[in-house]
């Protein structure tokens, strides 16, 4: 089955910002972040479940995260039906779940 993984609109804008930033650092660093996750993402189109729940979040929301190889980010996202939906790109360093109003409940 394919599944659609679907970046949610502040999860996509986590994910260029944090590009654009690496870019800034180091040249090419930003083009290796988005292949990183697009590599998650891909994964998760075939294995939905891989990732772990989130901790302190109720497990029967589905909300699941997988990290991002090289980098210091999550991939935090839920299924809904078939699909994949990506509700943040989130930082490790950053506040812990800074991104739960984002979940439908």
């Amino acid at each position: 089955m394919t599944r659609r993984v679907r970046l949610e609109p502040e999860a996509e804008a986590e994910l260029y910002a944090a590009a654009a930033r690496y870019e800034r650092e180091v040249r090419g660093l930003g083009k290796d972040f988005v292949a990183a996750t697009r590599a998650v993402r891909q994964r998760l189109r075939r294995w939905p479940n891989s990732g772990s729940f989130v901790d302190d979040v109720d497990p029967t929301l589905g909300v699941r995260r997988f990290p991002v190889a090289r980098f210091p980010y999550q991939i935090v996202y839920v299924r809904v039906g078939d699909d994949v939906h990506v509700i943040a790109v989130a930082y490790d360093g950053r506040k812990p779940g800074y991104w739960r109003d984002r979940i439908s409940k």
